[in-house]
């Protein structure tokens, strides 16, 4: 019978271990995570576009639940070095998500002006407008610059040079 009781002891005992060895682990990841997204953001304020651009991506590709924060910085390292197709790429995905969403459509905005595609200038402006709706319903006093999820710093558009 003691052997029995050792047996079931030692089990749930490497269970916990395995458990807490994968919370270990988990929280390790998502340090490096963190550290890498800190990293980008950093390249980015620097005006290293290209080196945030890869570090952005590894994030999105080894953690996809951080994917929709990173999608407004993607599409902003992509206009800077003039690459505007994927630059509306990842801004439109980054209209979809809860993050920077206002601020995607107005950069996307300004891609649409600057490439003189009237059609496209429209649609965002109809969204700011939805949006700008949202807002107001939510906080009749403050509307578009109420969204506090605009966590994106500003940036300067080549376009606009």
């Amino acid at each position: 019978m003691k052997a029995g009781r050792f047996k079931s002891f030692a089990l749930i005992f490497l269970c916990v271990i395995i458990v807490g060895v994968g919370h270990v682990v988990r929280a390790q990841d998502n340090q490096s995570q963190r550290v890498l997204l800190e990293h980008a953001v950093q390249s980015f304020g620097e005006q290293k576009y290209a080196q945030a651009q890869s570090l952005l991506e590894q994030v999105v590709i080894t953690d996809p639940a951080e994917a929709p924060l990173v999608f407004f910085y993607l599409g902003a390292c992509y206009e800077q070095t003039n690459n505007f197709d994927r630059a509306k790429r990842f801004y439109q995905k980054a209209t979809h998500t809860p993050f920077n969403n206002q601020n995607a459509v107005w950069r996307l905005l300004e891609i649409a002006k600057a490439q003189n595609d009237t059609h496209a200038a429209e649609q965002c402006r109809a969204q700011l407008t939805a949006i700008s709706d949202t807002l107001k319903r939510r906080n009749p006093d403050r509307g578009l610059a109420a969204d506090s999820r605009c966590l994106a710093p500003s940036i300067t558009s080549p376009l606009s040079l």
